[in-house]
């Protein structure tokens, strides 16, 4: 899981997001067919994780998976909402050191999104929230 402690630590994580989704797709070529509509993606996707991934630490352990995973869902947040990647380090902060996706409050956290699915095993449940997100900021 990203846990980050400085702003350089993040901006570096940051830029090598196309990579980390690039992997990812690579990964799940074959399980999950990228090209189709958003959400019959994001169906595939969520569907593959709950079927991959039976509690929130069997996610997190896999730490390189978790990340491109996080990287793809704070990418759809990101677009959908046109907000921007940031970061809080203020330890009192509830997403302290942790990537989050913000246009004002409230935040998405795209780590806590996906251990959230876990946690539901709801399959619809990212595209719920980015629809709520959406709506949020009157981008729907």
């Amino acid at each position: 899981m990203n846990n980050f402690s400085s702003t350089d630590e993040f901006n570096l994580w940051k830029e090598s997001i196309p990579f980390k989704i690039s992997n990812l797709k690579i990964r799940l070529k074959g399980i999950v067919n990228f090209e189709k509509p958003l959400i019959e993606v994001i169906g595939e996707l969520s569907n593959w994780i709950l079927d991959n991934y039976q509690d929130i630490e069997s996610m997190k352990s896999d730490s390189e998976v978790f990340d491109e995973l996080i990287c793809y869902i704070g990418e759809l947040y990101r677009e959908k909402i046109d907000g921007k990647w940031s970061i809080e380090l203020d330890e009192s902060d509830v997403y302290y050191g942790r990537a989050i996706v913000c246009n004002t409050p409230p935040y998405s956290c795209p780590s806590s999104i996906i251990t959230t699915l876990i946690h539901r095993k709801k399959p619809n449940f990212i595209i719920e929230s980015i629809n709520k997100q959406m709506k949020r900021f009157g981008k729907v």
